[in-house]
């Protein structure tokens, strides 16, 4: 009867065992899913996104090669701040002073 009893009671503890793993993952699933969310979402809240574009266009200045340097090649600036993103391609377009 005590080796019954164990069995049962190894029966059960196997049982929840299952039932906690499956609740681990089920909690992983939406832990990672809020991760993901959050990580596609944080670059909304970076700094430099709420650089107004006059002084986002003056910091552009300063990327460009020394007087003697030019090279406007699309790994240089001011070509590469143009694919950085849509807001910085159109203030570097806007800005007259980088071509």
């Amino acid at each position: 009867q005590v080796l019954s009893e164990a069995r049962d009671i190894l029966a059960a503890v196997d049982a929840m065992t299952d039932n906690l793993y499956e609740v681990l993952k089920s909690l992983d699933d939406e832990q990672r899913h809020h991760q993901a969310l959050i990580s596609e979402h944080a670059y909304l809240l970076a700094p430099i996104r709420h650089i107004p574009q006059d002084v986002l266009g003056h910091i552009f200045l300063f990327c460009l090669p020394s007087s003697g340097e030019a090279s406007f090649g699309s790994k240089n600036a001011p070509l590469v701040l143009t694919q950085v993103c849509k807001e910085w391609r159109q203030c570097a377009f806007d800005s007259q002073r980088l071509w």
